[in-house]
């Protein structure tokens, strides 16, 4: 049993490190935020009015697009990303649920929709102490699921 134990240990922590050695932190300086990708990952596009960033076989794309509007608030910001799904054309079904994350920096919702052979995670984040946010849409191939989930998760400032 403990023989068990410690090969598990060992298997966790060898694809942990697996992983976080395949990763960077990227800065989008114009605002300040941080988040993780894939080392591979190529900045296509960084102004102040997007950051675009891709793998270069196209299996994961980024796109952050700031939102300047002092009216969001913690209180709507689920909606907003609705309203946001249903203007690119989703319906509610296809939205299904729309789930929180814990970050740092942001207050965040994202929904993970998949239309025809798209598959996109669309992200809304708060900055509480700014009234520029975000919106962000990870487009990925089925087999960068996680990858996209991560990076989504990584957000800060």
């Amino acid at each position: 049993m403990n023989k068990l134990i410690i090969l598990l240990s060992v298997m966790l922590f060898t694809s942990f490190y697996t992983y976080s050695q395949n990763t960077i932190r990227f800065n989008w300086d114009n605002y300040g935020m941080t988040f993780n990708a894939p080392i591979n990952f190529m900045v296509e596009k960084e102004t102040a009015e997007e950051f675009v960033a891709k793998l270069p076989n196209d299996n994961l794309n980024l796109s952050i697009i700031p939102w300047k509007n002092n009216a969001l608030t913690s209180e709507n910001l689920h909606n907003s990303l609705r309203d946001l799904c249903l203007e690119l054309g989703y319906s509610i079904s296809e939205i299904g649920t729309i789930r929180s994350l814990n970050l740092n920096s942001y207050e965040s919702y994202y929904v993970d929709v998949t239309k025809g052979s798209m598959n996109l995670i669309i992200q809304v984040l708060l900055d509480k102490n700014n009234d520029t946010h975000f919106y962000n849409v990870i487009v990925y191939t089925p087999k960068f699921k996680n990858e996209a989930l991560d990076i989504a998760a990584s957000f800060s400032h």
